[in-house]
């Protein structure tokens, strides 16, 4: 099928101009993101914009490709208040309580007003279709909410939140040339917007481009229109994928986040708590830069998504696919589990060395500082 290029340059273009005027006006008015020399180590006040400006870009090349059905007019009300929540908890630091039932009332909402539901996922374990009935709508709200977190958790890095759900989009697309099916305007627009956020989110700091974060707003907003855009291509008469095709379309996003709150719930922690188990901060430690680490996430979404498509062009029976998610998985979860104690062991050999080296000096002047005491278990902290 012929794709529209209108939407796409009309995102691209948009983008383009919103950026560089939005980033003076979030600086008056302190809506940046500053470093504090322990998680955010970046240069300067960066403005959180980037999500502001692809929320309108997309909302316009949305809206202007009429007729809009009114499913549209509400997704677009909706992406609207999950922008805002967003931006209040750049700059207030929402509880996580509260930002996990604004989060899953807005998910009712898309479900509610927009019609957005999963009816079924597919034929998974090789004994037909599971249809899931009256429990469709619940199930649709928490993946809409599980979406929208998982969004949020990886834009730990610069570019990587943006990269993967570019991946995402680019997939969906692809699929839909390829099948037959019709992409949402929404998702044309991002895939011309996200690559002129990622130009100004990639640069140093002092370059003509002023460097932009997406900011919880625009990671949030990342997260539902992924959800948006895939449940949409899999579900409903218009739908031009099986269920499980957009799950290798996700897959990054869902691995990373089965992985840190499974982990976390075995440790006896809350899945909502911080930590450094994200697939970014397993590959930081290990000793790779920032760079590297985007290329190589980046790359590994692109090969699934990739896979995804094959597999759905040669018709692999869906639970042949699901199970070769499932194996992918573990493969991600054993490598993830193996970086968690290797950076552990890593921890431990520092903290022998910074002991060594306080019992040297002391040795030769004479005086010694106090060490602390440890516990079991300190160093594991220490290290996730």
């Amino acid at each position: 099928m012929d794709i529209d290029l209108i939407t796409p340059a009309m995102g691209a273009l948009l983008t383009l101009v919103l950026l560089p005027l939005l980033a003076p006006v979030a600086r008056h008015f302190g809506h940046v993101d500053a470093p504090d020399g322990v998680r955010k180590l970046h240069e300067g006040e960066i403005p959180l914009t980037g999500g502001i400006a692809l929320f309108v870009a997309m909302s316009l090349g949305y809206l202007l490709n009429a007729p809009v059905p009114q499913e549209g007019v509400v997704f677009v009300a909706v992406c609207a208040v999950m922008v805002l929540l967003g931006a209040l908890d750049d700059r207030l630091d929402l509880r996580p309580s509260t930002r996990l039932l604004t989060e899953l009332a807005i998910a009712g909402a898309i479900v509610g007003f927009a019609g957005l539901s999963v009816t079924t996922v597919g034929d998974l374990f090789a004994v037909g279709p599971l249809d899931l009935g009256t429990f469709g709508p619940v199930f649709t709200i928490l993946a809409v909410a599980a979406a929208v977190n998982a969004m949020n958790m990886l834009d730990g890095i610069d570019g990587q939140a943006a990269c993967i759900a570019w991946v995402a989009i680019v997939a969906v697309v692809a699929s839909a040339v390829l099948l037959g099916g019709a992409p949402d305007p929404a998702a044309l627009a991002l895939l011309g917007g996200l690559p002129i956020f990622l130009a100004f989110n990639l640069v140093r700091v002092g370059r003509r481009l002023p460097k932009t974060f997406l900011g919880d707003s625009g990671a949030k907003l990342l997260g539902l229109v992924l959800a948006w855009e895939l449940i949409g291509s899999a579900q409903g008469s218009a739908a031009w994928l099986d269920p499980v095709t957009v799950l290798w379309f996700a897959a990054i996003p869902l691995f990373d986040t089965l992985f840190v709150m499974s982990y976390r719930m075995l440790h006896r922690r809350s899945p909502l708590s911080g930590d450094r188990n994200h697939i970014h901060h397993l590959l930081l430690d290990l000793g790779l830069s920032g760079r590297a680490t985007l290329a190589l996430v980046t790359s590994l979404a692109a090969l699934l998504a990739a896979a995804g498509i094959g597999l759905e062009l040669l018709r692999a029976p869906e639970g042949f696919r699901f199970a070769a998610l499932c194996a992918v998985f573990l493969c991600h979860g054993a490598a993830s589990v193996a970086l968690v104690h290797a950076r552990r062991r890593r921890t431990a050999r520092l903290f022998e060395v910074q002991k060594n080296s306080t019992l040297g000096r002391g040795r030769d002047t004479g005086e010694f500082a106090r060490l602390p005491r440890t516990r079991s278990g300190d160093v594991e902290r220490a290290a996730g």
